[in-house]
């Protein structure tokens, strides 16, 4: 899938190795728990998102999602104190503290080639290693 890093799988290697891949995926979780919740803040906010939206056409639905998270950024900036945020924000400060918001490259496309394949795991524990490098400098 473009763009996809799935956590690391199986514990081998020496005890820095396994240290590097448990920070990696600890961190991966933490992500992935901050998009959740995001998206839970949009289908609060905009029940449309809730449910199947069979009654508009593929098109019209992607417009919706698109809408819906425009404001929902616009909001973001310009409504500081908006109770939804504010619980967001609560939920935030129990999480980790790290910043998931660094910029990856864009991919360029899907390649499962094996060459590709191992292309991405390279690219993943590279961060794996810069993570654990910079958490123990």
């Amino acid at each position: 899938m473009t763009g996809f890093m799935a956590p690391f799988k199986g514990a081998r290697g020496t005890a820095q190795e396994r240290a590097v891949r448990i920070l990696f995926n600890k961190r991966h979780a933490s992500l992935r728990n901050i998009i959740e919740r995001t998206f839970g803040v949009l289908k609060k906010r905009f029940p449309i998102l809730k449910g199947p939206m069979q009654n508009y056409m593929m098109a019209t639905q992607n417009n919706i999602v698109l809408a819906c998270m425009a404001l929902h950024n616009f909001m973001r900036e310009y409504v500081p104190n908006d109770a939804y945020f504010a619980e967001e924000e609560a939920d935030i400060a129990l999480a980790d503290n790290i910043n998931p918001f660094n910029p990856m490259p864009a991919a360029q496309g899907p390649d499962m080639s094996a060459a590709g394949i191992a292309e991405w795991n390279e690219s993943r524990r590279a961060i794996a290693d810069m993570m654990y490098y910079y958490q123990h400098q």
